[in-house]
């Protein structure tokens, strides 16, 4: 027959104790002890026997000391708990309570109760933890690797661009090997393979499986020219006044003169290249201003547009042969 603390049929406590003359009034709640007689006599009725269908090893039982005290209560799980003590189990007197801070298993070790684990029951750590743990320092060190070598292409890049020179384009060469780093990241997320003389260089050293087919953009200076002209020849106001050598505008042309924004702008509107007109020479009939500015390939067509005085469209290949020729007035 069983005996010791096991699950209380009469489900009126989580624990009764049962000893060799059958169940007893002595129970166990969350590791407070009571007594409780008329649920004596309805386990006795229920489990004769003491065989309620679940062990002490699956339902958290209190371990008790040589004094018949609480000690703890075991954490449910699937082990073997075996009650190894000086003197033998016996229930606790009814007036005797675990408090709720009562030390937990864990804390008990000057408790004569031992508990001990059996080998087959001891939760095991799965093996997968067991090869992460291998694997973390191969990890590691391949991370490292891979910084230290991207570190390693920077001063390449840095002397290609300066022998190039290309790297006065950039601030510093911090802001160089930044560029280079996300001109990379832009080929990795699909963006068209083209860029400048300065992205080409990046991508021979920081991507070079991008270097086959990469289509380098050509950066030209463009020249050009905005021709103010009136010969009406009024006797109120010259439309074209000349001073020290230069000419500029006047009257309704005022806005034309040396310092008149140029704008070039892509087939998208975006701005391309800024620029702005030189000094005026020439006459009070015709006044010739010159301007020039930087334009790299990447569009079907270019608008460039002199202050508020209209514009016109060209494409990179008339930019590059002819220039921009521009012209006001009569």
């Amino acid at each position: 027959m069983l005996a010791g603390w096991l699950k209380d049929p009469s489900r009126r406590h989580e624990l009764r104790y049962r000893d060799d003359s059958g169940w007893t009034p002595h129970v166990a709640d969350s590791g407070a002890l009571g007594s409780d007689e008329a649920g004596a006599a309805i386990a006795s009725e229920t489990a004769p026997d003491g065989r309620t269908g679940v062990g002490p090893s699956s339902m958290n039982p209190p371990v008790l000391d040589a004094r018949g005290a609480a000690a703890a209560i075991v954490e449910e799980q699937p082990t073997e708990v075996t009650v190894a003590a000086s003197g033998t189990n016996q229930p606790p007197d009814s007036s005797t309570a675990v408090p709720p801070s009562a030390p937990n298993a864990s804390a008990a070790t000057d408790s004569p109760a031992e508990v001990e684990l059996s080998r087959e029951g001891t939760r095991r750590r799965p093996r997968w933890t067991f090869a992460l743990a291998a694997l973390m320092p191969v990890l590691a060190v391949g991370a490292f690797l891979a910084l230290r070598a991207v570190s390693d292409r920077d001063e390449p890049y840095l002397d290609k661009l300066r022998a190039a020179g290309l790297a006065g384009r950039f601030n510093s060469d911090a802001n160089a090997v930044a560029h280079a780093k996300n001109v990379c990241r832009q080929l990795e997320s699909g963006s068209a393979q083209q860029g400048q003389p300065a992205d080409k260089i990046a991508v021979d050293v920081y991507c070079p499986e991008f270097s086959k087919g990469f289509n380098t953009l050509e950066t030209v200076t463009v020249k050009g020219t905005f021709v103010l002209s009136d010969y009406s020849f009024s006797r109120y106001s010259d439309p074209i006044l000349t001073y020290g050598g230069s000419c500029f505008g006047n009257d309704g042309y005022d806005d034309v003169r040396s310092g008149t924004q140029v704008t070039v702008t892509d087939d998208s509107g975006r701005v391309v290249a800024r620029s702005e007109l030189g000094s005026g020479s020439g006459t009070t009939t015709r006044c010739e201003f010159p301007f020039s500015f930087e334009l790299t390939e990447g569009s079907e067509s270019y608008t460039v547009a002199v202050g508020r005085r209209g514009q016109l469209s060209y494409s990179f290949t008339e930019l590059k042969l002819n220039g921009v020729s521009l012209s006001l007035g009569n």
